[in-house]
C-alpha cells in the first residue's frame, strides 16, 4: 500500500488507499502490521479499518469510490484498496 501510494505520487496522482479485512487474518497478521504502521499509512493517505466479517469488509472496500475522498468530490484523483479475506468469504460473495 505504501509503495502504491509512492508510485501514484511519482506519477502526479493524488490518491488515497483503503485496507480492510476481518480481525485475525491468516495472511501473516496483516491487520496487526497495519496497526503498527499507522503513522506511515496516515502520511501516505492510506486508511486501515477492520471489518466485522468478510462480507462487511468487502462491501466497505467496494464502496470506497463513493467515500469522502472520491475523485467526484474533487479531493482525490482516485482510490486503491486491499481486502483481506479467506476464500470461503469471497465464495459466499460470488453466489
Amino acid at each position: 500500500m505504501l509503495l502504491q501510494s509512492a508510485r501514484d505520487r511519482a506519477a502526479g496522482l493524488n490518491t488515497a488507499g483503503y485496507v480492510t479485512g476481518y480481525r485475525g487474518s491468516p495472511l501473516g497478521a496483516v491487520d496487526i502490521q497495519m496497526k503498527r504502521a499507522k503513522a506511515q499509512l496516515d502520511a501516505a493517505h492510506v486508511s486501515f479499518h477492520e471489518g466485522l466479517n468478510e462480507d462487511l469488509a468487502a462491501t466497505a472496500l467496494w464502496g470506497t469510490p463513493a467515500g469522502p475522498n472520491c475523485a467526484a468530490r474533487g479531493a482525490m484523483t482516485g482510490v486503491f484498496g486491499l481486502c483481506m479475506a479467506r476464500d470461503r468469504g469471497w465464495t459466499a460473495q460470488a453466489m
